[in-house]
């Protein structure tokens, strides 16, 4: 075992392993993290341990700060500093969150005017008319707009909640699939989840 390690260790000082880590490690583990296998994590990295892997685990407020400052190091359950890692790790948070509750209207419909910007943008550039680039202000603050008007500020959002469900709520032990779930449950008009 001993010799193992040592002849691993050393492997791993070698330029051959930054090589290997570059280009194969990173892509296997990427991938693992992607397709939810967690076979493929070095012993040292404990990602269940120190990172936050699923809605089923992550606080809201973790979440409603990684989407508020675009800040990934909200992924640590204890403080921590950006890495790479984190990336797909959050993709794959994101991907748990769209497979359980779907795409919101509002959601959809900003997706459908980001769309209308970028075909828009097309257009300008295969015909170069100058009129289409007054459509594209229109569209974009159209965007501004509905970024504005369906960003409720959490807390208010927490207040509201908490006072129709009759108790507080620890946005810092209440996760991720538990929130969405209680405004779905209180969108649809019940008061249990």
């Amino acid at each position: 075992m001993k010799l193992l390690n040592y002849i691993f260790n050393s492997l791993k000082r070698s330029w051959v392993y930054k090589i290997l880590d570059f280009f194969i490690f990173r892509f296997l583990r990427k991938w693992s993290l992607r397709l939810g296998i967690t076979f493929w994590v070095r012993a040292k990295d404990h990602i269940g341990d120190e990172i936050y892997t699923s809605i089923e685990d992550l606080p809201i407020w973790n979440w409603n700060k990684i989407i508020e400052k675009q800040d990934l190091t909200f992924l640590y359950r204890i403080e921590g500093d950006y890495t790479d890692r984190l990336i797909p790790i959050w993709e794959n948070i994101q991907q748990q969150h769209l497979d359980e509750f779907g795409y919101s209207d509002e959601m959809k419909s900003r997706e459908r005017l980001m769309l209308k910007i970028i075909r828009l943008n097309c257009k300008f550039i295969e015909t170069r008319n100058r009129v289409i680039l007054n459509f594209i202000k229109v569209a974009q603050k159209k965007l501004e707009l509905k970024d504005l008007a369906g960003n409720i500020k959490f807390g208010k959002l927490l207040m509201v909640v908490t006072k129709h469900m009759g108790f507080r709520i620890d946005p810092k032990k209440f996760t991720v699939y538990e929130w969405y779930h209680t405004l779905n449950s209180l969108k649809n008009g019940s008061s249990t989840g």
